[in-house]
């Protein structure tokens, strides 16, 4: 899957792999030269000593131009390949099921659209030419070496495969480690975003311990998950370290190779110097930068899970749906494939009328509303529109057919009238503050001052009723003929209550509307009111009908007005 990733970059790749190579071989000629110069020094022969040091010099320049042309090749590649994942990822993500965005939340999109992308920077952009130039310089080295003194490469050869064993044990065991870092990392990320949005409603209660004990538990196993990772790491590294260095690896081949000649010193030494001192050190160079390349992979692996999530499949020969009845029949549905979210439901929803959902937690009403809106599709049965299943209907058509207003309105931070004309860019300032007056904000707007050009959360800071009057200008402006609804005045200040139920009877006439409702007495005229209970329609009629013959309703209509009392 990596691979693929890739390809827009792989020609770019394919140089940098190339000038790396270049730069391993222009390294080593520079020591192979002074290995020379040693050779021919005692005996005399003086003659071709300068021009070694002039190929010495040229290999110098040879290597910092390869060099220098790896390191913006690589970067011009990593930029364009980060531009080109951000848009496969934006693209993709818009084309994914909403049931997909809805379970991932922010959080995990974040994720995937920043962190694993700038993740990859460090793989393509710096990582690449290192390791290969790490990795070349040792092997040409010993070769040289092998060719002058095997008994000295061998010696050199020691310290490599002692470092090569630690780097083995410290990448087998930092696995696991790591993945326990990124996972606590997201799972912090998660209970920030869940703390802010949370804290309101907790205040209210005068529970703000029970969110921040949730907070601090995951940032606590962030700074543990982080420890763990980081003292493995900086243990194997430090005695890589310490094995590597210039003075380790001197004592010790000096030791060695004195040790076979004791009256003069052998020119194997002298090269096993010249050679072998580096080469630990560029291993060590590669070990340092073990992290990146495992985050790198791991990061490019995340991104190509997400760009492999199926997205809503989009019929072949689209049909259009006419106006008439939204109809589910006998549909099934499982979140994990195990355990039924919903069992055998069927339902119809004719236009011009209102519908209620109504349960105790966990009945299937958010389940039934979202697949109503094709959030998910269905295990079982069909959904249909006028007779043609969502299945077969353009996803964006389906969308011009069935609107949403949520409880949480997610408003975005730029203007009100980029937030009202969402769903039609190209609506007039007219058409806007139309639909604005019919939700009853169009007075908030215009006394603010900069109006329909006022960006949340810079220029003013909306309450909950009146970003939930934003959304519902937005839902007019849409002008869809069936509408879902899911509690839009559960947030709403008591001043804006009236004006959000006002708006919303407007905004139910001639539509098809489906409304998820817990305050009950904003359904008592509802044309339908479904009550569900373990996944299933367990009872349905209208208000009255259901008090006089249901037996669930009524204890749910008893326990709103006793808690509405209160």
């Amino acid at each position: 899957m990596n691979s693929e990733l890739l390809a827009p970059i792989k020609g770019r790749l394919i140089a940098v792999i190339l000038l790396s190579v270049l730069t391993a071989i222009a390294t080593i000629i520079p020591l192979a030269g002074i290995v020379y110069i040693a050779k021919i020094f005692p005996d005399g022969n003086h003659q071709h000593i300068w021009t070694i040091v002039a190929v010495i010099i040229i290999a110098a320049i040879i290597r910092m131009v390869a060099n220098g042309m790896s390191g913006m090749l690589s970067h011009s590649a990593d930029n364009d390949l980060q531009l080109a994942l951000r848009r496969q990822l934006v693209g993709h993500i818009r084309r994914l099921p909403l049931g997909w965005l809805d379970s991932h939340r922010s959080a995990g999109i974040i994720g995937s659209v920043e962190k694993d992308v700038a993740d990859v920077h460090q793989l393509i952009g710096h990582t690449i030419n290192e390791v290969i130039v790490a990795l070349l310089v040792p092997l040409f080295s010993l070769i040289l070496l092998f060719t002058i003194d095997w008994r000295i490469a061998l010696v050199a050869l020691i310290p490599m495969i002692i470092i090569i064993v630690l780097m083995g044990i410290m990448l087998s065991t930092g696995q696991t480690l790591q993945k326990e870092y990124g996972d606590a990392n997201q799972a912090m990320t998660s209970a920030v975003i869940e703390f802010v949005r949370g804290i309101a409603v907790m205040k209210s209660f005068g529970n703000t311990h029970a969110g921040s004990s949730r907070y601090t538990d995951r940032v606590n196993g962030f700074v543990d998950a982080w420890s763990r990772w980081s003292q493995q790491s900086t243990n194997y590294l430090g005695l890589i370290d310490v094995i590597a260095s210039p003075v380790t690896v001197l004592l010790f081949m000096c030791n060695i190779g004195l040790a076979w000649r004791t009256h003069d010193v052998p020119l194997g030494l002298i090269a096993g110097l010249a050679l072998g001192l580096g080469l630990s050190a560029t291993i060590v160079r590669v070990a340092m930068n073990s992290e990146s390349i495992a985050t790198g992979i791991a990061a490019l692996t995340s991104i190509a899970h997400v760009l492999h999530t199926p997205t809503i499949p989009e019929p072949k020969n689209p049909q259009h749906p006419g106006i008439g009845p939204l109809v589910a029949d006998n549909i099934t549905f499982s979140y994990d494939d195990s355990t039924p979210a919903l069992s055998n439901v069927t339902a119809r929803f004719d236009p011009g009328t209102i519908t209620a959902l109504v349960g105790p937690s966990g009945s299937g009403k958010s389940t039934l509303a979202k697949l109503l809106a094709r959030f998910y599709d269905v295990a079982e049965g069909t959904i249909s529109i006028a007779g043609v299943d969502v299945r077969d209907i353009a996803t964006d058509e389906l969308y011009r057919t069935i609107g949403m207003v949520f409880q949480d309105p997610q408003l975005l931070n730029v203007s009100i009238r980029e937030n009202i004309r969402m769903c039609r860019p190209d609506a007039t300032d007219d058409q806007i503050m139309a639909a604005a007056r019919r939700a009853r904000i169009d007075t908030d707007i215009t006394q603010l001052p900069r109006g329909l050009d006022s960006i949340i959360g810079v220029d003013t800071n909306l309450s909950g009723g009146q970003e939930q009057r934003i959304a519902i200008a937005r839902a007019f402006l849409a002008d869809t003929p069936i509408l879902i609804l899911d509690e839009a005045t559960a947030y709403a200040d008591p001043d804006s209550e009236a004006a959000i139920k006002a708006a919303i009877d407007e905004l139910a006439q001639h539509r098809t509307v489906i409304m998820i409702a817990h305050r009950l007495s904003t359904i008592i005229a509802a044309d339908q009111i479904l009550v569900l209970e373990s996944g299933r329609i367990v009872e349905r009629g209208t208000h009255q009908e259901l008090l006089e013959q249901g037996e669930l309703y009524p204890e749910l209509w008893h326990t709103f007005a006793g808690a509405e009392a209160q």
